[in-house]
């Protein structure tokens, strides 16, 4: 992540920049991730999202995140 470009769009924004997943899923303003990673990243951050009850939007195969969310 380029920080200085996405403070930049923040402050045109209005937007919050967080550099970890878990800080953004801590905020309890968040009420939803889009989770736009390359696919092997998908399923770590994927569960995190579930676990903390947020909206998620991913982009790939999910068939095995369901399966560890209910585990």
């Amino acid at each position: 992540m380029d920080a200085a470009r996405a403070r930049a769009m923040a402050d045109r924004t209005g937007a919050t920049v967080y550099t970890r997943l878990e800080d953004a899923l801590a905020d309890a303003e968040v009420d939803a991730v889009d989770i736009m990673l390359p696919h092997a990243l998908h399923e770590a951050a994927a569960v995190l999202a579930f676990k903390a009850a947020r909206i998620s939007v991913i982009r790939g195969i999910i068939a095995s995140l369901v399966c560890r969310v209910q585990a």
